[in-house]
């Protein structure tokens, strides 16, 4: 149905802000819409391969429709 919609599929990637908050540093987008998730939000210290396993499965619930 997004396809129908011209909206492609979400992809999440890294995207530092360098604003020392390391919790919005992934950018999704589905080609037409871009957002930054704030991820792991219960995480004091987030490394980028824990950010970009939550962005994996954030991409994941957006491409499901949630």
């Amino acid at each position: 149905m997004r396809e129908e919609l011209g909206l492609g599929s979400w992809s999440c990637t890294h995207s530092a802000t360098y604003n020392a908050d390391w919790h919005d540093d992934v950018l999704c987008s589905n080609g037409t819409e871009s957002h930054r998730p704030y991820l792991r939000e219960w995480d004091s210290f987030v490394e980028q391969w824990e950010i970009m396993e939550s962005a994996a499965e954030y991409e994941a619930e957006l491409n499901a429709g949630g």
